[in-house]
């Protein structure tokens, strides 16, 4: 094992520490936790064999084991992008009714202009 692998699996190990704590305390979204949980672990299992990762892309007709990590790691940005594009959308829905609601409480009623006085 080379170094890049042994601060790789200890780095990893810290996060996979940080997600389970997160599942054990109840900190957070549950399937968040578990899923971070499994980036770690398939991050370190890739790390520590990468021939497994040449095994998996070959199962799926992919050739080499890095192009797999790759794709993977673009499908997963997407997916997480398309996440927050999602978040961000729902809280400027929230913050329009928001200020809508405050506007409608806060309105006064029209000053009848009393016309030019002569």
């Amino acid at each position: 094992m080379n170094t890049f692998q042994i601060l790789s699996l200890l780095t990893l190990g810290a996060l996979a520490a940080i997600s389970i704590s997160n599942i054990v305390l109840r900190r957070g979204r549950l399937r968040f936790s578990l899923m971070w949980l499994a980036v770690w672990v398939g991050a370190g299992a890739a790390i520590a064999r990468p021939d497994l990762a040449v095994i998996a892309a070959r199962l799926v007709g992919i050739g080499r084991g890095a192009d797999l990590v790759f794709y993977c790691n673009v499908l997963l940005t997407l997916a997480g992008f398309f996440y927050f594009y999602l978040r961000n959308r729902q809280t400027q829905r929230q913050l329009t009714v928001m200020v809508r609601e405050v506007a409608l409480l806060h309105a006064t009623s029209p000053q009848r202009d009393p016309g030019p006085s002569t």
